[in-house]
C-alpha cells in the first residue's frame, strides 16, 4: 500500500544521506536497526498481501458458486419449459385431429341432411299427388265418371 511504499523508501533515503565520513563500516548495531525495520515493513505487506489473497479467493468460490446456482436454476427451467412445451405440442396436435374428425362429421351430417330434406320433399310431392289422386278418385264416382 501506499504508506508500505513510503516508508521503504524513507529508509533507502536515509541510507543514500549518509554523509562521506560515515562510509566506513557502521558497527552490527546500527545494521540491526534498519534491517529489523525493513524485515517487519516487508513481513506486513506480506501479512497484508496474504490477506487479500485470501479475502479474494472466497470471494472468487462466493461467485463460482452463485454462477452454479444459476445456472443450475436456468436449467431447471429450461427443462421445465421444454417438456411444457412439448406438451403443448401433443396437445394441439391431438385437438387439430379431433378438429379434422368433427369437420369430416359435420361434412358427412349436412349431406345427410341434405339428402333427407331431398327425400322428404319427394315424399311430400308423392303424398300430395297420392292425396289429389285419392280426392280425384273419391270425387270420381259421385260426380262425373260413369262406367
Amino acid at each position: 500500500s501506499g504508506s508500505d511504499q513510503q516508508t521503504l523508501m524513507s529508509l533507502a533515503q536515509q541510507h543514500d544521506q549518509v554523509e562521506d565520513s560515515e562510509l566506513e563500516a557502521p558497527g552490527a548495531s546500527a545494521y540491526k536497526s534498519q534491517s529489523g525495520s525493513i524485515v517487519d515493513v516487508l513481513e506486513d505487506i506480506k501479512e497484508k498481501a496474504e490477506a487479500q489473497l485470501a479475502d479474494l479467493r472466497k470471494a472468487e468460490v462466493t461467485a463460482k458458486h452463485n454462477f452454479e446456482m444459476v445456472e443450475q436454476s436456468l436449467s431447471d427451467q429450461i427443462k421445465a419449459d421444454t417438456t411444457g412445451l412439448e406438451a403443448e405440442k401433443s396437445a394441439k396436435a391431438a385437438a387439430e385431429e379431433a378438429k379434422a374428425e368433427a369437420t369430416g362429421d359435420l361434412q358427412r351430417v349436412v349431406e345427410s341432411l341434405s339428402n333427407s330434406q331431398k327425400s322428404l320433399h319427394a315424399a311430400q310431392s308423392s303424398c300430395m299427388e297420392t292425396a289429389a289422386d285419392h280426392e280425384a278418385t273419391v270425387a270420381a264416382p259421385g260426380g262425373g265418371v260413369k262406367v
